[in-house]
């Protein structure tokens, strides 16, 4: 099985596992225990990935792409809570396509420690990626000018990859930085696209799509009032 096929089949089934998951969540007290123990893995394993990282670049001997993987997609739980979240988000924004809400699922797909396990892991994985260039500055250098950008292009996505990733650490800038994010990872797939590049040297930009996706759309969607949220009447009403 091709490395583009493992991540589709982990990504979606980590995502079918969470939605329900998180629609058969029995109480807020059990919601908050899991929004707590998901945050305690992502922030683990996203410090793991990169001390991996950084760790291989002195000690190439020791790299592994199996573990690099695993590490790198957290074993695709974050996708699998976000892609969840957010399609559990979106089916609550309109109460005519599910039942009413329960406070339990709620208390996880609102929850400022899931939003903040999920930012914290997509912008450790820019900080790893960053590190990875930098170890590799040249490579990186030549790639760049064969597809056809300056080298000083490099260095600004670069800084703007960094801002952006720090930027996913503050509540009041997470939907303008991961937006921003965001297009630079469309930037990054384009241009192996352009290049004729194999599917699976996108699959991190592709990982990290999706991640900034459920993370703009949750953290937005709890900046939504909840009269607007919970009334579809309202809504078509005052749109603003």
């Amino acid at each position: 099985m091709t490395e583009v096929k493992i991540f589709f089949l982990f990504a979606s089934a980590t995502t079918f596992l969470s939605t329900v998951l998180i629609l058969s969540v029995p109480s807020t007290r059990v919601a908050e225990k899991l929004a707590k123990a998901f945050a305690g893995f992502a922030i683990s394993a996203s410090l793991l990935c990169l001390f991996y990282t950084v760790l291989t670049l002195y000690r190439p001997s020791l790299f592994s792409m199996t573990l690099n993987r695993l590490l790198f997609y957290r074993l695709w739980i974050p996708i699998g809570v976000a892609a969840g979240s957010a399609v559990v988000g979106i089916m609550r924004f309109d109460r005519s396509q599910v039942s009413e809400p329960t406070g339990a699922v709620d208390a996880f797909i609102k929850s400022g420690v899931v939003l903040k396990g999920l930012c914290f892991s997509a912008a450790l994985s820019f900080l790893t990626i960053e590190a990875g260039k930098l170890g590799h500055d040249a490579d990186m250098r030549t790639f760049f000018v064969q597809s056809g950008y300056p080298v000083w292009f490099m260095y600004a996505v670069m800084v703007a990859e960094i801002l952006g990733s720090l930027g996913l650490f503050l509540r009041a800038t997470i939907v303008p930085s991961a937006s921003c994010l965001f297009l630079i990872m469309c930037g990054a797939v384009l241009t192996h696209w352009r290049n004729h590049d194999p599917l699976s040297d996108s699959t991190d930009a592709l990982h990290l799509l999706i991640l900034l996706a459920c993370i703009a759309l949750l953290a937005f969607g709890d900046s939504v009032p909840p009269s607007i949220r919970s009334d579809p009447e309202q809504r078509i009403q005052d749109p603003i």
